[in-house]
Formats: structure tokens, C-alpha cells, sequence
């Protein structure tokens, strides 16, 4: 495999992948709801933290599918993307609404200046990714945001989840589970963000969680 490459990077670059991916995900009962919870922990932060209309930078942003709690904000949305295949999914369903636009980047190396957005949202990134690429991940998604970042992340908690997928599921792509005292000491290291809270996406699923931060 070559240098700084994970498999996650490559995987949904694929255009059977990309679009079947909603399908193939979302719409089994255990995808529904596990969407339903996504949307719903969503829905409840970003009310809580989104207190004004602002621009937001989502990535990756795959077929989309979290735009329309997103929207309900009246957020103008940047879809990012490191897969062309995903992003061209996502403009069938989107791609005439106003507040929506899209950008191939590569998360590592984010193409937009500091403090380009009010807010950024993440789902199901940071957990397929290296130690070391997770936090030069991190850092170009403070870098760009001038508010506040909800990010998700997996940490090491036994949940029924976890049984569930560890018994039923193939993992096309491997997880990795953080300690919460791990993300904790990390953004202690910052002068420019604070830990503001980090909320569980429910019983079901609490080794996911969604952690809030805010820009200094």
C-alpha cells in the first residue's frame, strides 16, 4: 500500500460502490436505523450549537444523505468529498438547490483558507483513519472553520452496536476505536479550539459519539 494510503481513501472511489452505497447501507432495517440516530444526534447538536445561519463545510459528504437536517438550519452547505463518484451521487439529488455545492478534496490537505466556514460536520471519517493522518485530519478541519466543528468519532466502549457489526457485518473498511482521555489530551495541546462536549449517539450505538468543538 502506498504512503498515507488507507483503505477507506480508495474504497469508495468506485462508481458501483458510490451508487449503490444508499442502498446497500441504508436501507435494511439495521441501516434505517442507524440513519435515523445519525440524523436525530444531528438534528439535536446542531440545534444546540448552529444558533445562526452560516456557511458549513461537510466531509466527507457522500451521497448527501445529512443534507436535509443540515438544511432545515438554513445552513449554505459545501459538500467535500475525496471521491468524485460519491459527489456526482449526491448532485442528482441536490445539485439544483441554491445552498448546496460541492468540492473533490482530499481532507488531509483541505483547499480553502483559514476560517472559510462558520461550521463543518463530519460522519464516519476519522474512525477509518491512521493515528497520525487522523490528527493532520483534525487540524486542516479546525484550520478552515471560524465556529464550531461536530465531528463524529468511535471510541472504545462495548456497545450492542459493535456486537451487532462484529457478528453480522463485513467491514469493508477497518474501524478504529479512540479512547475518549486520547481526543481529550489531544485538543489540550490547542490554544485554538476547546472540547465542548462530547454526546453519544444513543444506547444503541454509544461508541459513537459526536464531539463539539469550538473555535477560540
Amino acid at each position: 500500500m502506498e504512503q498515507g494510503a488507507y483503505k477507506a481513501k480508495s474504497h469508495y472511489q468506485s462508481a458501483e460502490i458510490a451508487s449503490e452505497y444508499d442502498d446497500e447501507r441504508f436501507n435494511s432495517w439495521h441501516g434505517r436505523a442507524a440513519h435515523r440516530t445519525e440524523s436525530e444526534a444531528l438534528e439535536t447538536a446542531a440545534k444546540l450549537y448552529f444558533r445562526e445561519p452560516g456557511t458549513l463545510l461537510d466531509i466527507p459528504c457522500g451521497t448527501g444523505r445529512l443534507f436535509p437536517v443540515l438544511l432545515s438550519r438554513g445552513l449554505k452547505i459545501t459538500g467535500g468529498d475525496i471521491s468524485a463518484q460519491m459527489i456526482e451521487v449526491a448532485q442528482k439529488k441536490y445539485g439544483a438547490n441554491q445552498h448546496v455545492n460541492f468540492r473533490q478534496v482530499n481532507a488531509e490537505k483541505l483547499d480553502f483558507e483559514d476560517n472559510t466556514f462558520d461550521y463543518l460536520t463530519s460522519y464516519r471519517l476519522m474512525c477509518h483513519l491512521p493515528p497520525e493522518i487522523e490528527k493532520r485530519v483534525l487540524n486542516e478541519m479546525i484550520r478552515v472553520t471560524k465556529k464550531i466543528l461536530i465531528i463524529n468519532y468511535h471510541f472504545a466502549c462495548l456497545s450492542p452496536l459493535y456486537l451487532f457489526n462484529s457478528i453480522f457485518r463485513k467491514q469493508f473498511c477497518p474501524v478504529r476505536l479512540l479512547k475518549p482521555k486520547e481526543l481529550a489530551e489531544q485538543i489540550k495541546l490547542r490554544s485554538d479550539v476547546e472540547l465542548v462536549a462530547i454526546k453519544k449517539l444513543s444506547w444503541y450505538e454509544r461508541s459513537s459519539a459526536l464531539v463539539i468543538l469550538r473555535k477560540k
